[in-house]
């Protein structure tokens, strides 16, 4: 069952109290108002008995004060102040008995808010009294430490959270800041601009920024630095949004601060991991090719070398035999060797293509280009624009693994009739495009996709290139073929 409760607004002109009784009419209470002054306005209240005496004032003065003291303590009444202004009588009284006081403008949720709160306090007092006159001490205990319980609540935040006004000043900060900053409320209160003073010096120009557009902005978040008074440097993890009252107005913003640092560290650790873990497959790339490049060369030193002399010899043997059945099988071993020194040099191409090394990279990769036109059918050109593109040997072994495997994939997977790559200079860096007319991906989807199947072509791609400072672009639909454009630092 809901209890409807009786609220009673005194105040000399009562067509000023017209927004605040809509206020508690929209929350259920029951409003009376009256025009009574003091000494009178003590009479409706003994008379009507409300649940809470609301007492509208521009400015607090000391007969309003008194009889407001006066209801409180004769009716045992909660009061709230209402006022136009703020002012140093207000928060003295206020320290004086367990009621309120709120100034102009303000939510309706805060009214709500403070009409509970002194309802509560009022009731705790009147439990208080009552366990005083009947000496019931252990009970008195009781109701203390509820009211304490309640104190403790409503007064602190494991987080640094505060209230800053549209000015630049604080209506609220709470007591954790010390434990975060250093720093007490009320030296936030005397000084606004600690907020930014404490900031640490490479991230002044981010809060700076904050600062100057919180109005502009309903939400924000930002990581940031501060440094403690005993000179400790902290992270901290901002949230912030925009508070507006019941008429639209800008009232500041309600911010809440979290001491992320540990977390801060662990993320650096990590990122310090990824760079190793990035630099080490890198060099295990690098090594790997390094030992292609050897194995490649022995193979067409050495073996190459002893199959062609093994060729020569029999084609210089066939010329002096006689015997039918001799040549027969001559034929068979030359036609055996020649087949070996085909393999030989397909696989020295495969393994670490010498025109790499000895003529470049638009020459290694015509190579390829003609390598796949022949055995896949498909057309595929290469076109430089002819500009110098110095690079180091790792730099050009990287590029040119990275655009093989693209070349590779096109041919796999696109089903496109022609493959294009183009190599061009844009200032400092080296661009190369891998470009077909096939049936194209959803790249977001395909990247998903390859960490469900634990395939890393694409991503290792990527790292090898970023290693070098170099980077991998896709663009590609679903029919509409693809572009993958890579890009990497010349030497200068």
């Amino acid at each position: 069952m809901t209890v409807t409760m009786h609220v009673l607004i005194i105040e000399k002109t009562v067509d000023r109290t017209a927004d605040l009784a809509a206020a508690l009419d929209a929350m259920g209470c029951l409003v009376a108002t009256t025009e009574d002054w003091y000494p009178e306005m003590v009479e409706p209240a003994q008379r009507q008995k409300p649940d809470v005496v609301l007492v509208h004032v521009a400015l607090l003065d000391r007969a309003t004060w008194e009889a407001a003291e006066k209801i409180q303590a004769e009716l045992f009444t909660p009061v709230i102040i209402v006022a136009s202004e703020s002012g140093s009588d207000i928060v003295d009284w206020n320290r004086s008995r367990p009621c309120g006081y709120l100034v102009e403008p303000f939510d309706p949720t805060e009214l709500k808010a403070m009409i509970d709160l002194v309802i509560y306090s009022q009731g705790l007092e009147n439990s208080l009294r009552d366990c005083r006159e009947h000496q019931t001490e252990a009970a008195a205990n009781e109701i203390r430490t509820g009211e304490e319980r309640f104190r403790t609540i409503a007064d602190f935040t494991y987080d640094w959270e505060y209230w800053m006004a549209p000015d630049g000043t604080f209506h609220w900060v709470s007591p954790s800041c010390e434990r975060i900053t250093g720093c007490r409320p009320d030296e936030f209160y005397k000084d606004p601009n600690l907020f930014f003073k404490i900031t640490h010096p490479d991230d002044r120009l981010v809060m700076k920024n904050f600062l100057k557009e919180t109005n502009n902005v309903k939400f924000i978040h930002l990581d940031y630095r501060i440094v403690r008074r005993d000179g400790q440097v902290r992270w901290i993890s901002h949230n912030s949004q925009s508070v507006y009252g019941t008429d639209g107005a800008w009232q500041g913003r309600r911010g809440s601060n979290r001491d992320v640092t540990g977390r801060k560290e662990v993320e650096e650790q990590l990122l310090d991991y990824q760079r190793q873990l990035r630099s080490l497959a890198s060099e295990l790339v690098l090594a790997e090719q390094r030992e292609r490049r050897s194995i490649a060369v022995d193979l067409h030193d050495r073996v190459g070398h002893t199959l062609a002399m093994a060729q020569i010899k029999l084609n210089q043997l066939q010329m002096v035999n006689t015997n039918p059945e001799l040549s027969r099988l001559l034929d068979e071993a030359t036609g055996l060797v020649e087949e070996s020194i085909s393999d030989t040099r397909s696989l020295t191409l495969e393994i670490s293509p010498p025109a790499l090394y000895e003529l470049g990279l638009e020459a290694a990769l015509d190579e390829l280009a003609q390598e796949i036109q022949d055995e896949q059918h498909i057309r595929t050109e290469v076109v430089d624009d002819g500009q110098p593109k110095p690079m180091g040997e790792d730099a050009k072994v990287a590029l040119y693994r990275a655009t093989r495997e693209l070349m590779i994939n096109a041919v796999k997977h696109s089903q496109s009739p022609y493959l294009r790559v183009t190599l061009s200079r844009a200032a400092d860096r080296i661009v190369v495009e891998v470009i077909d007319q096939g049936r194209g991906f959803d790249p977001a989807r395909a990247q998903t996709d390859a960490a469900k199947t634990k395939s890393f072509g694409l991503f290792s791609i990527r790292e090898r290139l970023r290693h070098m400072n170099g980077e991998i672009k896709i663009d590609s639909r679903p029919g509409q073929g693809t572009r993958v454009t890579l890009t990497m630092p010349l030497e200068s």
